[in-house]
C-alpha cells in the first residue's frame, strides 16, 4: 500500500516576485528566517535596495536581488527602478511564469509591482501595513 502524499505535496508550489523597499542586511537571521517559512508553499526572487548590491543570493527557495543605496543620491530612485522593474522583466521573466507579485507597501514598491503585473501578466499582492493616509 502506498502512504498518502500529504496535500501541499500534491499542489505545486507557486513562483512569485517579492518587492521590498529597503532592507539593510536582507541576509540578517530575521528577514532570512521569513523567506524558509515562505518555502513551504512559495518560491521565487526577493528584489530589494539595501546595504550592498547581490546578485541571486540563495535564502531557502528564494533568489534574492539587490542594488546597493547611497547615501543621499539621486541615483537610488533610478537603481530602485531597475531593481524593481527592468530587472525582472530582462532576465527573470525567461525563467518561467510568475504566478504573482507581493510588494511591501502600495506606494514605494506598489507602484513598480503594478508594472510588472501589467507586463507579466500576473497577480499582484499589496501588504499594507498600518493606516497610510
Amino acid at each position: 500500500m502506498i502512504p498518502a502524499a500529504p496535500p501541499t505535496a500534491l499542489r505545486a508550489r507557486k513562483t512569485v516576485i517579492v518587492l521590498l523597499p529597503e532592507i539593510l542586511r536582507p541576509l540578517k537571521l530575521n528577514h532570512a528566517h521569513m523567506f524558509e517559512v515562505l518555502s513551504r508553499s512559495l518560491r521565487g526572487y526577493v528584489l530589494t535596495m539595501s546595504s550592498e548590491a547581490h546578485q541571486g543570493v540563495r535564502i531557502a527557495d528564494f533568489e534574492l536581488y539587490s542594488a546597493a543605496l547611497r547615501r543621499d543620491s539621486p541615483l537610488n530612485g533610478l537603481a530602485r527602478f531597475a531593481v524593481f522593474v527592468v530587472l525582472p522583466l530582462w532576465r527573470l521573466r525567461r525563467r518561467g511564469r510568475i504566478d504573482a507579485v507581493i510588494t511591501y507597501d502600495p506606494y514605494g514598491s506598489g507602484i513598480p509591482g503594478l508594472v510588472l503585473k501589467v507586463m507579466l501578466r500576473t497577480k499582484l499582492v499589496v501588504q499594507i501595513m498600518g493606516d497610510y493616509h
